[in-house]
């Protein structure tokens, strides 16, 4: 997190080990972030096979979608595959997440 006023730049949330453990602030991991968007109450985070939700208000970090394991499986939460999501955008309803590898562009409703 960078304060635009100050500069100040703090860590918001991961421990800086590549993993994918579900925790709040530091005390979570992500692995490989590639991708970020937001609604204004989330952020939401490509990477590693995965999207994740990061809450604005608390830091708790949960995974949306995917498993970790790459693939090209339309599910729902982590039974969907993603094979290197990278680019991600939202239109306030819908995520839209440009899975590289897999040559796609995927919607998350």
């Amino acid at each position: 997190k960078i304060v635009i006023a100050t500069g100040n730049v703090t860590t918001f949330a991961g421990s800086g080990t590549a993993a994918a453990t579900d925790g709040t602030g530091t005390a979570a991991s992500l692995s490989y972030p590639v991708g970020i968007t937001t609604d204004g109450t989330y952020l939401y985070v490509t990477g590693d096979a995965r999207v994740r939700k990061i809450s604005i208000a608390t830091r708790a970090v949960t995974t949306l979608a995917g498993s970790g394991t790459p693939g090209l499986t339309n599910a729902t939460g982590t039974a969907a595959q993603f094979n290197e999501p990278f680019g991600i955008t939202t239109d306030g309803s819908s995520l839209f997440v440009a899975d590289r590898v897999n040559n796609v562009i995927r919607k998350i409703q």
